[in-house]
């Protein structure tokens, strides 16, 4: 399945060496978003420079430079469990990179961190699909249920009711 990208990504990707830009977004309560290069703003949203590497062979994980502590102190105190992590990579030479030219490569959750003097070192996993809103109601309890099948839309997704 094909999907549209920007004329400038299409350039980028058909040259014979490409140089590729990461987009780091981890979940914590003010969203940390870092970009591998250069400060971007990409899908309405600022990008900070940063220094992080990525690892993506077998179990995903990022390390990043724990610049006056921040990372460290952030990790510590909020910590990382089940937090949201997403990968994008993009190619070419902004600024005219479309949102539709971002390929999200992870879409998950951070897992254990490890502080280790200037880095941080935090894993990155998968997210399985979940099913919302993980609650049973059953009669007695409740009387007047819609049937299975029922889809209720909402401004963020439909949800199809089915029996438990």
């Amino acid at each position: 399945m094909s999907r549209p990208v920007s004329s400038a990504t299409s350039t980028a990707t058909g040259q014979a060496l490409t140089r590729p830009l990461f987009l780091l977004e981890l979940g914590f309560n003010v969203p940390v978003r870092y970009s591998s290069r250069e400060q971007i703003t990409w899908s309405s949203l600022l990008w900070q420079a940063a220094s992080f590497k990525l690892g993506m062979a077998g179990q995903w994980s990022v390390e990043l430079f724990n610049e006056a502590l921040v990372i460290g102190q952030t990790v510590l105190t909020q910590g990382t469990s089940g937090r949201t992590a997403r990968v994008y990579q993009l190619y070419g030479d902004g600024p005219s990179w479309a949102d539709a030219d971002g390929e999200c490569m992870l879409d998950g959750e951070m897992g254990e961190a490890t502080i280790t003097g200037s880095t941080v070192t935090i894993a990155l996993k998968r997210s399985a699909p979940q099913r919302t809103p993980r609650l049973y109601l059953n009669p007695p309890l409740c009387n007047h249920i819609p049937p299975a099948g029922t889809q209720i839309r909402t401004a963020s997704g439909t949800v199809t009711l089915e029996r438990g």
